[in-house]
């Protein structure tokens, strides 16, 4: 029993939203309500929803009244069929033509500024009203409750450069509110994790969050090491796809069960497991999810790219929005009873880790975070490791991009990868998919030390 837990989850977290002004706790209510509701009640709520944005994007946002007309869709008598031939919205799309997306008249006060590298390494801008933030966040907390976490519950994250020691407010709301450690990802070395597990043993979070292979990467780091399982209960996996092998030995090694999630900066939360472990539950409440194979929509058990429509942003809708990853949709019901439809499967978002030749193990995506989303005017970048001190950086230019762009890029290098680090640029028009329809951000020829070590660990 953790006494404070409950002073945080009675009074502190109550408060501190209260003088916020944001009613996350009574969306929150909401929002538990709802998920049990039939599934048939919650997709006509979901089309009512529909509806109300298609009606208010037809009337402030140029791009979409250009794309309705185009379909022959009638805000006015307004049918899913039509909305069926919408012309989907690229990241490109989002990039060029950011101010026909965003709401005409929308108060600039109500609107919260936003950035993200992506998943396929395309740097974008956008915004999210204010209400949508506090039903995002809402929405969180909820599948957090899935994961058995409550607020104050001690938590370890294990994240791309999360300093929980940057400023004095962030350390008092830390130890007063969120009660965390984290591993940044960016520093995965021996001694890291060997301080990060030693102070999981006396710290005793409830919960672990992180990105997936991370955590895999820390997980076959204690099992080489003979750390015993620390007192985490559950583990939340996020950010990128879970394989099989990796959930085994996250189970294993912390000896609870592991909840797979699934989101993007973009729209927020997109699916999660809950306890039953069927699949993923959509977040029905705030998204609408296709699953698209040539332009119709896939079966249940067929694999089709992902389109998302968020429900709740109207500074800046995103609607049809191609997020550029592929999932199996399911038409099976959950035994948990809720209501909220399941996503068998996330096909994408596979990236590879770099390897410094100091022996540190970079995430792709903390890669991507924070390093590559900082400079403006790259396109695209993949980023290939072909040696263990040698990278090749494979960019598309876009517009912004100069030679001082470059110049700087080469010279933040070694402080990211290390002074060993040599490379070199390849500039080139376009970077090609993969088989599965995905590009890959990083591709690593070097074997994983960790990995390595964890293999023959189980092999004697």
């Amino acid at each position: 029993m953790d006494p404070y837990a409950v002073v945080v989850r009675k009074v502190v977290a109550p408060l501190q939203a209260l003088r916020e002004g944001r009613p996350v706790y009574r969306v929150l209510r909401e929002l538990e309500r709802t998920q049990y509701l039939p599934a048939g009640e919650i997709r006509e709520r979901q089309f009512q929803k529909l509806r109300r944005l298609v009606a208010y994007a037809a009337e402030r946002c140029p791009l979409y009244a250009e794309r309705f007309r185009a379909a022959g869709l009638d805000p006015g008598g307004f049918r899913l069929e039509d909305f069926q031939r919408v012309a989907p919205l690229t990241k490109a799309d989002v990039r060029a033509r950011t101010l026909d997306i965003q709401a005409r008249g929308f108060p600039p006060g109500q609107r919260l500024a936003s950035r993200t590298g992506g998943s396929t390494s395309v740097p974008l801008e956008f915004f999210v009203d204010r209400d949508s933030n506090v039903r995002k966040t809402a929405c969180t907390l909820r599948h957090n409750h899935w994961a058995g976490w409550r607020e104050g519950d001690k938590v370890a994250m294990v994240w791309g450069a999360y300093d929980l020691r940057a400023s004095l407010k962030v350390r008092l709301r830390n130890l007063l509110l969120e009660r965390a450690i984290a591993l940044d990802t960016l520093r995965l070395d021996a001694a890291m994790m060997h301080d990060f597990a030693r102070r999981m043993r006396s710290f005793r979070p409830r919960v672990m969050f992180g990105h997936s292979h991370s955590l895999y990467i820390l997980a076959c780091f204690m099992l080489q090491h003979g750390y015993g399982a620390p007192s985490v209960r559950t583990v939340v996996s996020t950010s990128t796809v879970l394989a099989d092998v990796e959930r085994q030995t996250l189970e294993d090694v912390f000896q609870c069960r592991v909840f797979d999630r699934y989101g993007c900066e973009e729209v927020s939360l997109i699916a999660s497991e809950c306890e039953a472990h069927r699949g993923l539950h959509l977040n029905s409440d705030h998204l609408l999810v296709e699953f698209l194979v040539d332009g119709r929509a896939a079966a249940p058990g067929e694999c089709g790219e992902i389109h998302l429509t968020d429900l709740t942003n109207y500074a800046m809708p995103f609607i049809r929005y191609r997020v550029e990853d592929a999932g199996t949709p399911s038409d099976l019901a959950c035994p948990c009873g809720r209501g909220l439809p399941l996503l068998e499967r996330v096909q994408g978002r596979v990236a590879d880790f770099i390897v410094t030749p100091e022996g540190r193990v970079i995430f792709g995506v903390s890669i991507l975070d924070n390093f590559t989303a900082k400079f403006l005017g790259l396109e695209r970048v993949q980023i290939v490791q072909d040696r263990i001190d040698h990278l090749r950086f494979r960019i598309v230019r876009g517009e912004g991009f100069t030679d001082a762009t470059l110049a700087e890029f080469r010279a933040r290098i070694p402080a990211f990868f290390g002074p060993s680090m040599r490379c070199d640029f390849e500039f080139v028009d376009d970077i090609p998919r993969e088989a599965s329809g995905k590009y890959r951000f990083t591709i690593s020829q070097i074997p994983n030390p960790f990995q390595e070590a964890a293999s023959r660990s189980r092999a004697s």
